[in-house]
């Protein structure tokens, strides 16, 4: 039997490098968080969420291992699918890559599984992060879509059909776009982190007014950088989502926005903050 050692990345420790330290020391004292919490407060509250995150990923790695093959079968069924639906994509070639991928990854264990932990802890590291800079946040929570939901959503808050597939929970919403598409902010912020993973899950986090942070992923281009100010729609960069092309890590439901809401260090419901759409529930 293959011996896996669980590594579990450290929220705290990610933030801080993410952010740095002046910056987290900044934005923990921003609105009323440290003055209505204390030093200590603080700190207990992190060491809880960090404590809950780790209980977590435990579970859902040793779910996602012992289910890697149905992952991935189900990964070549939806990338064949995609393909024979968009046949003249100028992103065949892609669509090519990707299925020759998940094909090796069916045939060598070893190279699954390895591949498989760095998708999820690129995720977790990029949500451990949002969640700990969002500890302390409280308000009413207004967004605008950062991209347009004409295809409606392919995955909803922990949804049912998406942890049928992978074997963990989704807190986020997917919202299906084609690859390359730009991501507007969903409100005025500042950007927290930029994450560049290569062929991995890569991410961009803002922090909002009210402290509430927005999780940007599965991105294939950044048009902003860490520290930066930005205003509701601008752009921030384009989507991704595609199996095996820049950005989109080996845990997605094909080219789409991954977009996560946190308050308070626990992910919501994004649906609950955006503007109503028909269709879109």
């Amino acid at each position: 039997m293959v011996q896996i050692e669980i590594e579990v990345p450290r929220p705290i420790q990610t933030v801080l490098l993410c952010a740095g330290i002046a910056g987290v020391v900044g934005f923990i004292g921003m609105g009323t968080t440290e003055g209505a919490m204390g030093g200590l407060g603080m700190r207990a509250q992190l060491v809880v969420k960090e404590a809950e995150q780790t209980a977590l990923q435990i579970r859902e790695q040793q779910e996602v291992l012992a289910h890697q093959e149905e992952i991935l079968r189900s990964q070549l069924e939806q990338l064949t699918r995609q393909h024979a639906e968009n046949a003249d994509s100028p992103l065949e070639p892609a669509y090519w890559a990707a299925r020759q991928k998940l094909i090796e990854l069916l045939q060598d264990k070893s190279a699954a599984e390895q591949t498989l932990l760095a998708s999820l802890q690129q995720m977790w590291q990029a949500q451990g992060g949002a969640a700990i800079a969002s500890v302390g946040a409280s308000g009413t929570i207004r967004l605008q879509w950062p991209v347009s939901p004409d295809e409606g959503i392919s995955a909803k808050f922990r949804d049912a059909g998406y942890r049928k597939r992978f074997h963990m929970e989704h807190f986020a919403i997917d919202i299906p776009v084609p690859q390359g598409t730009v991501i507007g902010a969903a409100d005025d912020g500042v950007v927290l982190a930029v994450t560049d993973q290569g062929m991995g899950f890569n991410s961009l986090t803002i922090r909002h007014k009210n402290g509430f942070v927005t999780l940007y992923g599965h991105v294939s281009a950044f048009l902003v950088q860490e520290g930066e100010t930005v205003q509701a729609g601008q752009p921030i960069a384009r989507s991704g989502g595609l199996q095996n092309t820049p950005g989109a890590g080996w845990l997605t439901t094909g080219p789409h926005l991954h977009f996560q809401v946190l308050e308070d260090g626990q992910p919501v419901d994004p649906l609950k903050s955006l503007p109503a759409v028909p269709g879109v529930q």
